[in-house]
């Protein structure tokens, strides 16, 4: 990837990392697909190595990656369950196959998901700050944590008993590599999915893309488009 970006019509790439458009998808959609869907694919298959039937947690949905995670651990049944602090959002990742979701912002959002789910098998979180404390409440005995952001900043005062005794794995994952792109491509093209656009701009409107993007109103993908340069 152009480390000065990739807002350009035109971008440079060596020929090996050219792959074929899935059929099915616009071409915004094709835009829009590849960085979060491989984030999305490299932490919930690659390092979360998810398993049909397992209880998956996916905190702040509404962001690209997380809207590709939903759709990505439904396919490969699993119960998908995601927080936010709008409603409106949790509605539509159910929409794409969560089960159900909680809003972080009520006091008491960490119980009203273990009644809701009895345990999480999975977390898949960008969040991090003291709300991973909760996932770690939230997971079962044996279950894992996949972390590949900090929204949120440093955990603090993390209690590492909590973590030991319930023998919680954590695992770091970025972007992934071109055998996970590969393998990612191959999961949209049989299941047919399609990445969420939340709005299309024209290269001219970038700072107000940014800045929707900033002010967390987005629910997917922003794409900004060159027609009219």
């Amino acid at each position: 990837m152009p480390q000065n970006g990739t807002y350009a019509e035109y971008v440079k790439v060596p020929v090996e990392n050219i792959v074929e458009k899935p059929a099915h998808l616009s071409w915004e959609e094709a835009a829009s697909l590849p960085l979060a869907g491989l984030t999305a694919y490299r932490a919930l298959v690659t390092k979360g190595k998810i398993q049909k039937g397992e209880k998956v947690l996916i905190p702040g949905a509404g962001g690209g990656v997380a809207t590709f995670l939903i759709q990505f651990a439904h396919v490969l049944g699993a119960e998908v369950y995601v927080t936010s602090s709008k409603e409106d959002k949790i509605n539509k990742a159910m929409e794409l196959g969560a089960v159900g979701g909680v809003n972080y912002t009520e006091e008491n959002w960490v119980e009203q998901l273990l009644e809701l789910t009895g345990g999480i098998d999975l977390s898949i979180d960008s969040v991090g700050g003291d709300s991973f404390k909760s996932l770690i409440t939230l997971g079962k005995i044996g279950s894992r944590i996949v972390n590949f952001g900090s929204t949120r900043g440093p955990i603090n005062n993390l209690f590492l008993p909590s973590l030991t005794l319930k023998e919680i794995s954590i695992i770091g994952s970025t972007m992934g590599s071109m055998d996970d792109f590969s393998k990612m491509i191959k999961l949209v093209n049989e299941k047919e999915i399609h990445p969420v656009i939340d709005r299309v701009y024209s290269l001219r409107e970038v700072n107000k893309a940014l800045e929707r993007i900033e002010k967390g109103q987005n629910f997917g993908k922003i794409v900004l488009t060159m027609d009219e340069i």
